[in-house]
């Protein structure tokens, strides 16, 4: 699957409407915002607590079709397969042991 950039854009907009609660402890000179999470959730300075639901908003916003969590994972190998990743590494990169 090819992230749509209207998805991308969703994100960082959820993403940066949130980071208007933030508060400058959690600011450092090297992070460029101030909520150390990827996907911030809706209480400031935690993260989001139901990734499924946050991603099917995203997904509608973006309107993309039924395109579930799971399926970016399987994107994620075949990418890696097609680029020469040994089976090792895509097991590593994926939590395997």
């Amino acid at each position: 699957m090819d992230l749509k950039s209207e998805l991308v854009a969703a994100i960082a907009k959820v993403w940066l409407n949130r980071q208007d609660g933030m508060g400058a402890h959690l600011r450092t000179d090297d992070m460029p915002t101030r909520c150390p999470f990827l996907i911030p959730g809706d209480v400031p300075g935690h993260p989001v607590v139901d990734l499924k639901r946050f991603w099917e908003r995203m997904r509608v916003q973006a309107d993309i079709p039924d395109v579930r969590i799971h399926d970016l994972r399987h994107t994620f190998v075949s990418l890696l397969v097609s680029v020469g990743a040994s089976l090792e590494m895509i097991g590593r990169l994926l939590g395997h042991n």
